[in-house]
């Protein structure tokens, strides 16, 4: 491909979903490099739970205690209940109203975890460091190139070479806009009645 050292997997985004692969693949013994065009982790408010597969993913890992220590408890979730009992650990929501009973799930005991993306990322990203994963920070994908020999990188810091690119770099991801992969999207299908606690899903309601 060229003179450069070729990286086994170059994955662009050190979000919760690009720490996560990295963390798998240098496990199973394949070296990723990490790159982030933010210089500084986003402190600002993001998701506010991991759902329950994915909680269950990351306690097969080895980060129940991690999850345990920064999981936070939730003021809003009585109000958010209709004032229906005791405030219990939410199974799941609607379109962020945290209307479904826990009692009726199939699964009871599977359960999102309070834990905020950015201390999600922050145990990721010091499991990483661990590991001995590399991060670059501040460096942003600018295009790439692919041949029958893997990826030619373009970076703001410099061409890099790869046999696989990833990207992890979220919903207006660069990669996937340079790549020229299509994600149009679909209308909405959900309703929202003004009825109180009522949620509506198409065509199908349920009111109180």
């Amino acid at each position: 491909m060229s003179d450069l050292v070729v990286h086994d997997v170059v994955i662009v985004g050190a979000g919760p979903v690009g720490l996560f692969l990295a963390i798998e693949l240098e496990t199973a013994g394949v070296k990723p490099l990490v790159l982030e065009r933010l210089v500084e982790p986003d402190d600002g408010i993001k998701a506010a739970a991991v759902g329950a597969a994915g909680a269950e993913a990351l306690e097969r890992r080895g980060f129940a205690g991690a999850l345990d220590e920064q999981q936070v408890t939730l003021p809003m979730a009585k109000a958010a209940r209709a004032g229906a009992g005791p405030v219990k650990k939410p199974g799941g929501h609607f379109s962020a109203l945290f209307v479904i009973d826990q009692d009726l799930q199939r699964a009871p005991e599977r359960h999102s975890r309070m834990v905020p993306q950015e201390a999600l990322e922050r145990i990721l990203a010091e499991r990483a460091s661990e590991l001995g994963i590399e991060i670059r920070r501040g460096v942003e994908v600018e295009g790439f190139e692919q041949d029958d020999d893997g990826v030619r990188v373009r970076t703001s810091a410099g061409p890099l070479s790869a046999r696989y690119l990833i990207g992890c770099d979220g919903g207006r991801s660069s990669v996937r806009k340079l790549a020229g992969f299509e994600f149009p999207g679909a209308g909405s299908r959900w309703r929202v009645s003004s009825r109180t606690t009522t949620a509506c899903a198409c065509g199908r309601a349920r009111a109180r």
